[in-house]
């Protein structure tokens, strides 16, 4: 037991040592994000937050904070070029071995990159029912996966929202397709609910 419990909390150490939070953007970068950008519309260093996920060096995800504090991802940076969220998704799997991967394989790096990166602005994947969850309207659904013979892979989620005191627990239930390449293809949001 006691080498059950030693071992979790290395784990949950090593986790929140490696796991990096959003952070501001250095003024190279800023000015980056800014190229093209009329000067009414320049982004403050306020506005936007650097997620550098410590599984996937390879790329660093640029989000713009909107409403109160939440984060959508707007670009990333791979080998210090601007490119969408899903090239550097594609950059990124394609190291830790996509194209070699089989279907089960693919389903896990995707999956990883949806809890390491995708999500790292606060919003969670939920695994599990949470109590009190659902109507007559909106149900619960576990995760759903599915890797398909071109290569490519889906999954459907719910996704619980960053957490605020004001606001009551937000869900989205999302599709996210990875293209055969790696991808990040499309997200999209099926159904929404929220738990007071």
């Amino acid at each position: 037991m006691k080498k059950i419990l030693w071992a979790f909390c290395l784990t949950a150490a090593i986790t929140a040592i490696t796991w990096a939070d959003p952070e501001p953007p250095d003024p190279a970068l800023l000015e980056k994000i800014n190229v093209g950008r009329d000067e009414k519309l320049l982004l403050k260093a306020d506005q936007v937050r650097v997620l550098k996920p410590a599984e996937f060096p390879e790329v660093a995800l640029i989000g713009f904070v909107i409403g109160k504090g939440d984060c959508l991802i707007g670009s990333a940076l791979v080998d210090n070029k601007l490119v969408t969220p899903g090239e550097a998704c594609g950059v990124a799997l394609r190291a830790h071995g996509w194209e070699q991967a089989d279907g089960p394989g693919k389903i896990a790096l995707a999956t990883r990159w949806l809890e390491q990166a995708q999500f790292g602005f606060g919003e969670t994947m939920v695994k599990k029912r949470p109590p009190h969850f659902g109507t007559n309207w909106v149900k619960w659904s576990d995760p759903s996966t599915l890797a398909n013979l071109s290569g490519s892979v889906r999954i459907i989620t719910w996704v619980e929202l960053r957490p605020t005191p004001e606001t009551p627990r937000r869900f989205h239930k999302k599709l996210y397709w990875f293209s055969k390449e790696g991808n990040l293809q499309r997200s999209r949001i099926i159904e929404t609910y929220e738990m007071d």
